[in-house]
C-alpha cells in the first residue's frame, strides 16, 4: 500500500478509488492524508509522531491506539468491536469548518475509551469562520443568516453574544448537533472562529475514562468565537479527572456566546 506526495492511497500503481480494507495498519512516525472512506479489520496504531488525516475511519475487529504524540484527524471514527485510547500526548480531532461546509468529529466505541492525562480531544477553533452560523439543518450547512454582524460582536451558540448585533442562538442544550458560531465578518482577523463539535456514543455498557481534555472553545481575537457543541452518551461507567468545556472565547471588545 503506498500514499503518493498527494494523498492518493494506491495499492502497487493503482489508484484506491473505493473503500479501503487493510488487515492490519500501523501509521508510524510521519503524516498520512487521504481523502474518503477506509475500513481496517484487524488493530488499527498510531504512534511516534505519526498523523492521518481522512474523512472516515472504521476499525471493525480490533482495538485502536492512538499514542506517542500522535494525531488523527477525522469526521467519523467507529470501533466496532474494540477499545479506544489516547495516550503519551495523542490528539483527536476533526478538520476546520469552512464557509460551506461544517465538520464534526463523532465517534462511536463498543469497548471501553480512555484519555490519559496528557492527550486531548481538541476542537477549539475549528466552527464556523467569522459571519457564519448554522442553518439548523441536520448536516448544520454553514449560513449567514443569523450570524453575528455589525460593529464586533462575538458568535453565539447556545447562548448570545454581546455587542454590534450578536447573532441567533441556536441548538440544543441536552442533545446539541452543531459547532460554534463565527464572530462578525466585518473587520475580521484571523481565528475568531467558533469551536467545533464532538459526539460520543460508548456502546455496551462499555465504559468512558476521561483524565485529559476534551475542549471546543471558541478562537481568542478582538471578537471571538462561540464555544461549540459536545454530546456524550454512555451506559457504562464514566470516570476520571479530565476536563470537558466549550467555552466561548475571551476578547477585548466582545466575547463569544456560550
Amino acid at each position: 500500500v503506498i500514499a503518493n506526495a498527494s494523498g492518493v492511497i494506491s495499492v502497487g500503481v493503482t489508484p484506491i478509488t473505493t473503500p479501503l480494507t487493510i488487515r492490519s495498519f500501523t501509521v508510524n512516525n510521519g503524516p498520512l492524508v487521504t481523502a474518503g472512506t477506509m475500513t481496517v479489520s484487524t488493530a488499527f496504531t498510531f504512534t511516534n509522531n505519526a498523523g492521518l488525516t481522512l474523512d472516515s475511519l472504521t476499525v471493525s475487529t480490533g482495538n485502536v491506539s492512538i499514542a506517542t504524540s500522535s494525531t488523527l484527524t477525522t469526521s467519523t471514527l467507529t470501533v466496532s468491536s474494540g477499545n479506544l485510547s489516547l495516550t503519551s500526548s495523542s490528539v483527536l480531532k476533526h478538520a476546520a469548518t469552512t464557509s460551506s461546509v461544517a465538520k464534526k468529529l463523532v465517534v462511536t466505541v463498543s469497548g471501553n475509551f480512555s484519555i490519559d492525562s496528557t492527550s486531548s480531544i481538541n476542537l477549539d477553533g475549528l466552527g464556523y469562520t467569522p459571519g457564519y452560523t448554522s442553518d439548523g439543518s441536520a448536516g448544520s450547512t454553514p449560513t449567514t443568516t443569523g450570524a453575528a454582524s455589525g460593529n464586533y460582536p462575538g458568535g453565539s451558540h447556545g447562548g448570545q453574544s454581546v455587542g454590534g448585533t450578536p447573532g441567533v442562538a441556536y441548538d440544543s442544550f441536552t442533545q446539541p448537533n452543531d459547532p460554534g458560531s463565527g464572530r462578525t465578518a466585518v473587520s475580521s482577523g484571523a481565528g475568531e472562529t467558533g469551536g467545533g463539535y464532538f459526539k460520543l456514543t460508548v456502546n455496551n455498557g462499555s465504559s468512558f475514562t476521561n483524565n485529559g481534555t476534551i475542549s471546543a472553545n471558541g478562537a481568542v481575537a478582538l471578537a471571538s468565537g462561540a464555544g461549540g457543541g459536545i454530546w456524550i452518551t454512555t451506559t457504562g461507567v464514566v470516570s476520571g479527572t479530565g476536563t470537558i468545556r466549550a467555552n466561548g472565547g475571551t476578547a477585548t471588545d466582545a466575547n463569544g456566546g456560550g
